[in-house]
Parts: structure tokens; C-alpha cells; sequence
């Protein structure tokens, strides 16, 4: 029995007259971790095809948990994500870094604006620095 098993766990192949074994990796993954998983692909590829930026993580807990259980039954569904993670693993990090500098620059901008009214202001009310300073 248990070398019936190894035998299905173990590839055999022979390579120009050598015997090379490799196992197999068999992936198995709980529903949380797929659903995890496609919960960050759903999120990034959102971004990227610019449908809402407010999409959250719960907003596609649903639909993720449809597709862990599909993966679930055809693991080979499991192996592509798992191949496929780190990649939108680093695109969601890039499309959070946008965000974040999309805030700076329109914080950035607002404090200029509020700034050259305000020096505006000083100049319509006579108390220009500018010229005291001199």
C-alpha cells in the first residue's frame, strides 16, 4: 500500500539512460487562502482596468469565495493562482503606491494654492512681507 503510494507521489522519467526521480508537488489549499488570494486579484485588477478606486476587500468576498470553492474542486485552478500570486501581489503594491502618490500630489497642490491665496490675500489687505522685508 505504501508503495503504491510513493509510486503515484513520484514522477519517473529517464533522462539519456539515467533514472531521475521527482516527486510531485501536490498543492493544497484551504478555501480562506483562495479566497484570499482571488480577493487581491479582484482588488488589482479593478484598479488597473480603472473601474472604482473604492473597491474594498470585502466588496468581492462573495464572487472569491465561488471561485476558492471551484479551485478547490479543479486544483489546477489553484496552481495558476499560486504561479500567478507574486506577480499581482507586486502590481497591487505598485497600484497602493499610486494612490498614496496621487494624495501627496493633490495634498502638495492644495497647500501651493492655499498658499498663493493667501498672498493674495496679504496684498489685497496691505500687509505685503514682501515688500517690508526690503
Amino acid at each position: 500500500m505504501d508503495k503504491e503510494k510513493e509510486k503515484d507521489e513520484k514522477d519517473e522519467t529517464e533522462i539519456k539512460g539515467k533514472r531521475k526521480t521527482r516527486e510531485t508537488k501536490k498543492t493544497d489549499f484551504s478555501i480562506e487562502e483562495l479566497q484570499d488570494k482571488f480577493t487581491r486579484l479582484f482588488n488589482t485588477i479593478a484598479y488597473f482596468w480603472k473601474v472604482d478606486n473604492s473597491y474594498s476587500d470585502s466588496d468581492f468576498l462573495e464572487e472569491s469565495k465561488d471561485l476558492a470553492r471551484l479551485a478547490k474542486k479543479y486544483p489546477i485552478i489553484g496552481d495558476i493562482l499560486t504561479f500567478l500570486d507574486p506577480l499581482f501581489l507586486v502590481l497591487g503594491l505598485f497600484s497602493k503606491l499610486k494612490v498614496m502618490l496621487d494624495k501627496v500630489k493633490r495634498r502638495k497642490d492644495r497647500e501651493k494654492k492655499e498658499k498663493e491665496d493667501k498672498v493674495k490675500d496679504d496684498v489685497i489687505n496691505g500687509n505685503n512681507n514682501i515688500t517690508k522685508n526690503w
